[in-house]
């Protein structure tokens, strides 16, 4: 992937048609992160029942949004077009912000339900078979992120 116009209003990048793929494939994985995943950090429960049950069911609503707005956005002729060595994708500064997080969903929570292994391990040497697919969205959605923010200039 590789950015080919900055506009005012957004970026044009190209891809492959196996990268198109990919990125699809990793795309329609959102979401990963486990509903009820609160993160390693100590909690303190100063929050009620219903507070937590509210919250839950808002951030059900967000992904579900969410879900629906990428499908779209991966069918929309808008965005994308072919070209002579793949596919051409145009995407508007606040979809990029977007796109940045979808893929972030699904580096993370595949990253979760592989154990949340530490980097450098054995495990992480060692993959087992029925952990391949994880350890791939993991790889994938991380590659299409830094190839996203590098090629930005960041």
């Amino acid at each position: 992937m590789r950015l080919v116009e900055t506009r005012p209003d957004g970026y044009v990048f190209e891809m492959g048609r196996k990268e198109h793929g990919i990125l699809l494939d990793v795309l329609r994985r959102y979401p990963v992160i486990p509903e009820n995943y609160a993160g390693s950090r100590p909690q303190e429960n100063s929050y009620s029942v219903l507070d937590v049950n509210l919250l839950r069911e808002a951030l059900a609503e967000v992904r579900k949004e969410n879900r629906t707005v990428l499908e779209n956005w991966i069918r929309n002729e808008e965005v994308w077009s072919k070209s002579a060595t793949g596919w051409i994708f145009t995407i508007g500064s606040g979809e990029l912000e977007w796109l940045l997080q979808m893929l972030n969903d699904v580096r993370v929570g595949s990253w979760i339900l592989l154990g949340s292994p530490e980097l450098g391990t054995k495990e992480d040497l060692e993959p087992k078979a029925e952990n391949l697919e994880l350890a791939w969205a993991v790889d994938m959605a991380g590659f299409f992120q830094q190839t996203l923010i590098e090629s930005l200039g960041g």
